[in-house]
């Protein structure tokens, strides 16, 4: 893998009611260099274990992968041996929770000489191989896979897979079960969807009840036989353009992250007392205003132990959105949405990144008398200070074990939190 060094974008400031962390946009005038305006990128996905963004673009028909810690461009997924066929050889991508990557293509009318599939690698570097299809025998009903797909759990053991038909009422899901995938099963919903179906489960287990949204329609629950369980979110609270979602359920509240095109951003909603209580949280800044006609995007989340300030519960939300950027955007600590915390301008920027023996530090402002930067280990042990006296200085991190660090620089009034990995 080639060096690569990196300038991290770790600003605390605040627009509206999110930290930003990072973007790449129309909006902020650093649009992607790999991304087009022409709807060329629909799907992303987000792993928090390598914190790693991965986008699937048509253009070359490839996965970019992106530094979830600053949005920089890491080198791309290289293999895609025996990927191939359909409408649209990739067009989404997901990632199971032991790290598996998985994209589809898309077909608009699979049959048995072109089905619909799902490749998997086993990491970023593996040789792809068809991991599920569609249709199994000439009798399976035929519509349009994969716009949209969804992986929620670890299919080296147990996880469920949706893939929703455009404009149908149709959704095929997969269970895997101690790691091994079982048939396809056609779900008839009680009403047609919209384009861009996303279907997620309620729980990981063998008839989960599933949440549905699609391009122009309500938020619903349905019942794991596709019947209505009578709870969906308020059109006031979710418009109809909103469509890639995760459910989730953190420190005993239920969450739904949500992509909308109309504003180019992603919505987080608390849902635990169910989806007609649905309440907005946060949101995460506009990303541009090119055209987004199939209100197509993605988004990915994060949940994580604030190591610096010992708060528990940290919610990262990660937008795709189409024709218009990616960015991750820190929205809630511990339930409380960050515009109620005060948060200044970056205090630096740190280099390169990884790091081997020392890194650089460029301060934003002259240095003040309290200038310092404290590293801690993952579990926020602080385990090196320095104090800071020029605007560009050395720290040497030589005598500490490889590994993902936190540096919290702080100088006067201002201050940045930065992830740094040691290699």
């Amino acid at each position: 893998m080639k060096k690569i060094y990196l300038l991290v974008f770790c600003a605390s400031f605040f627009v509206g009611n999110a930290q930003i962390n990072w973007q790449r946009s129309q909006a902020a005038s650093n649009y992607p260099t790999w991304m087009g305006t022409g709807d060329t990128e629909r799907g992303m996905a987000y792993h928090a274990t390598n914190d790693h963004m991965y986008v699937v673009t048509r253009l070359g028909n490839k996965i970019n992968v992106v530094n979830g810690a600053d949005g920089s461009d890491l080198t791309d997924v290289a293999n895609y041996t025996g990927v191939g066929g359909g409408t649209f050889t990739l067009n989404d991508v997901e990632v199971s929770t032991n790290g598996s990557i998985l994209a589809c293509n898309l077909t608009v009318t699979p049959s048995l000489t072109s089905k619909f599939k799902i490749y998997k690698w086993d990491s970023e570097n593996a040789t792809p191989s068809v991991y599920a299809e569609y249709p199994n025998d000439a009798s399976d009903p035929i519509f349009r896979l994969g716009d949209v797909f969804t992986v929620a759990g670890d299919i080296s053991t147990n996880a469920v897979i949706f893939a929703g038909a455009r404009s149908s009422d149709k959704i095929v899901r997969w269970i895997v079960t101690a790691g091994a995938i079982g048939a396809p099963t056609v779900i008839t919903l009680a009403d047609v969807q919209g384009t861009n179906t996303v279907a997620y489960p309620k729980t990981i287990s063998a008839n989960p009840q599933m949440l549905v949204k699609s391009y122009g329609k309500t938020l619903r629950l349905y019942n794991a036989d596709g019947t209505y369980a009578n709870e969906e979110v308020s059109a006031s609270v979710l418009g109809g353009t909103a469509t890639d979602f995760e459910y989730f359920v953190l420190g005993g509240k239920e969450y739904i992250a949500i992509y909308s095109s109309i504003a180019e951003q992603a919505t987080l909603l608390d849902v635990t007392g169910g989806l007609g209580n649905a309440a907005t949280i946060s949101r995460t800044p506009k990303l541009g205003t090119n055209s987004n006609v199939n209100g197509a995007g993605g988004v990915g989340v994060k949940t994580e132990l604030d190591m610096v300030d010992g708060i528990n519960n940290t919610i990262t939300v990660y937008t795709l959105a189409t024709n218009n950027g990616i960015s991750g955007t820190t929205l809630v600590y511990q339930g409380t949405v960050l515009s109620n915390k005060k948060f200044s301008v970056s205090a630096a920027n740190i280099y390169p990144n990884p790091a081997s023996d020392e890194f650089q530090i460029t301060l934003s402002n002259a240095v003040e008398k309290n200038a310092e930067a404290t590293i801690y280990d993952i579990n926020g042990r602080q385990v090196k200070s320095s104090k800071l006296i020029s605007k560009l200085q050395s720290i040497s991190i030589a005598d500490l074990s490889k590994g993902l660090y936190v540096v919290k620089i702080k100088n006067g009034d201002s201050q940045s939190t930065s992830k740094l990995l040691k290699n």
